[in-house]
């Protein structure tokens, strides 16, 4: 016999739907910095490569091109080295484990009422998550937001708009605004 779930009550929905948002967003920020490494390993690896520069020596201006290819290795080097990309990509994994380990115990715990805590408690352990958290890419926090909006049945007039240009650059540019809204609960949505 199936037991019957008990409904769980809105500032759970609430919560849960905040953690999965911050888990999506962290999961989108480690996989776009993770590109760009491999990105920059492959320009890396061509550009150094013995074949390209003889390739490049038998061409027309080719010192200019030399110079230009060694100027954008450099380059890209210098950004991967001084801006801390990969130590960036380790914390948006690391936050997303933490987000998705807090999700997974709320959602223990309204099956398992010894393991609940209270709603403030709970707020509690996630604020401490935030605290670890960079400057927040905000169009890619709202298209996040609007993909768990979605999946989670909520209608139009619950989504966020995000117009083609911050879309394009949700994982370059920070658009400064407010945060994302809380969600309402479920059965309230339209």
């Amino acid at each position: 016999m199936i037991a019957e779930r008990k409904p769980r009550p809105s500032w759970v929905h609430q919560l849960v739907f905040g953690l999965e948002v911050s888990l999506r967003y962290h999961k989108a920020r480690e996989a776009h910095l993770s590109g760009y490494l491999r990105f920059v390993s492959w320009i890396n690896v061509v550009g150094g490569s013995a074949v390209v520069g003889n390739l490049i020596g038998t061409a027309a201006g080719a010192e200019t091109l030399i110079l230009g290819v060694g100027f954008v290795l450099t380059a890209l080097n210098g950004h991967v080295v001084t801006s801390g990309i990969g130590e960036r990509q380790r914390l948006h994994a690391e936050l997303a484990k933490r987000f998705s380990e807090l999700q997974f115990r709320i959602e223990k715990s309204c099956e398992d009422s010894d393991e609940r805590l209270s709603e403030a408690e709970y707020r509690h352990l996630r604020r401490e998550i935030e605290q670890d958290e960079p400057a927040i890419y905000c169009a890619l926090q709202d298209v996040k937001y609007n993909e768990v909006a979605v999946s989670c049945g909520y209608g139009d007039s619950h989504l966020i708009k995000v117009t083609w240009i911050k879309r394009l650059l949700r994982n370059i540019y920070r658009f400064e605004r407010e945060c994302s809204p809380e969600p309402e609960d479920k059965n309230d949505a339209s």
